[in-house]
Protein backbone atom coordinates (compact mmCIF):
# COMPACT_ATOMS: atom_id res chain seq x y z
CA UNK A 1 0.00 0.00 0.00
CA UNK A 2 1.49 3.42 -1.03
CA UNK A 3 -0.38 5.52 1.77
CA UNK A 4 -1.09 3.02 5.20
CA UNK A 5 -1.42 6.19 6.84
CA UNK A 6 -5.13 7.00 4.79
CA UNK A 7 -8.28 5.32 5.82
CA UNK A 8 -9.36 2.55 3.31
CA UNK A 9 -12.91 3.26 4.37
CA UNK A 10 -12.79 7.19 4.31
CA UNK A 11 -11.36 6.70 1.02
CA UNK A 12 -13.81 4.08 -0.36
CA UNK A 13 -16.75 6.03 1.33
CA UNK A 14 -16.04 9.47 2.49
CA UNK A 15 -16.78 8.10 6.21
CA UNK A 16 -15.00 9.01 9.15
CA UNK A 17 -11.56 10.43 9.58
CA UNK A 18 -9.04 10.55 6.60
CA UNK A 19 -5.94 9.86 8.35
CA UNK A 20 -5.06 6.71 10.87
CA UNK A 21 -4.15 8.03 13.82
CA UNK A 22 -1.30 6.15 15.81
CA UNK A 23 -0.54 6.18 19.11
CA UNK A 24 2.55 4.29 21.11
CA UNK A 25 1.35 1.11 21.40
CA UNK A 26 -1.18 0.76 17.99
CA UNK A 27 -2.61 2.23 15.18
CA UNK A 28 -5.74 3.40 15.83
CA UNK A 29 -8.19 3.92 13.05
CA UNK A 30 -10.93 6.42 14.03
CA UNK A 31 -14.11 5.00 11.83
CA UNK A 32 -13.92 2.13 14.14
CA UNK A 33 -14.66 3.24 17.31
CA UNK A 34 -16.92 1.16 19.66
CA UNK A 35 -19.25 4.09 19.27
CA UNK A 36 -19.28 3.77 15.68
CA UNK A 37 -22.98 3.62 14.79
CA UNK A 38 -22.21 1.08 11.45
CA UNK A 39 -18.59 -0.88 12.32
CA UNK A 40 -18.68 -0.47 16.00
CA UNK A 41 -20.31 -3.57 17.03
CA UNK A 42 -17.45 -5.48 14.62
CA UNK A 43 -14.16 -7.25 16.66
CA UNK A 44 -11.07 -6.45 15.43
CA UNK A 45 -10.56 -9.15 13.65
CA UNK A 46 -13.56 -8.67 11.50
CA UNK A 47 -12.29 -4.92 11.58
CA UNK A 48 -8.55 -6.64 9.81
CA UNK A 49 -10.25 -8.92 7.69
CA UNK A 50 -12.33 -5.69 6.09
CA UNK A 51 -9.06 -4.01 6.13
CA UNK A 52 -7.46 -7.07 3.92
CA UNK A 53 -10.38 -7.25 2.11
CA UNK A 54 -10.50 -3.71 1.04
CA UNK A 55 -6.21 -4.17 0.36
CA UNK A 56 -7.47 -7.00 -1.99
CA UNK A 57 -9.89 -4.77 -3.85
CA UNK A 58 -7.41 -2.10 -4.36
CA UNK A 59 -4.57 -4.42 -5.63
CA UNK A 60 -7.00 -5.89 -8.08
CA UNK A 61 -8.39 -2.32 -9.22
CA UNK A 62 -4.78 -1.30 -9.55
CA UNK A 63 -4.10 -4.29 -11.70
CA UNK A 64 -7.44 -3.54 -14.06
CA UNK A 65 -5.98 0.17 -14.15
CA UNK A 66 -2.66 -0.91 -15.41
CA UNK A 67 -4.56 -3.09 -17.80
CA UNK A 68 -6.51 -0.12 -18.78
CA UNK A 69 -3.30 1.98 -19.28
CA UNK A 70 -1.61 -0.46 -21.94
CA UNK A 71 -4.82 -0.44 -23.65
CA UNK A 72 -5.23 3.13 -23.69
CA UNK A 73 -1.03 3.30 -25.11
CA UNK A 74 -1.81 0.76 -27.78
CA UNK A 75 -4.78 3.17 -29.06
CA UNK A 76 -2.65 5.63 -29.59
CA UNK A 77 0.05 3.97 -31.28
CA UNK A 78 -2.77 2.50 -33.71
CA UNK A 79 -4.28 6.34 -34.30
CA UNK A 80 -0.55 7.63 -34.68
CA UNK A 81 -0.14 4.95 -37.33
CA UNK A 82 -3.09 5.61 -38.90
CA UNK A 83 -2.94 9.13 -38.89
CA UNK A 84 0.51 9.07 -40.66
CA UNK A 85 -1.12 7.04 -43.59
CA UNK A 86 -3.04 9.39 -44.17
Amino acid sequence: MHFPEVNPVWLLTGEGEMLIMKTENDVIDPIFKESDPVYGHLSKEQHLEIVNSLKQVISALEGQLEQKERIIQLKDRIIKDLEAKS
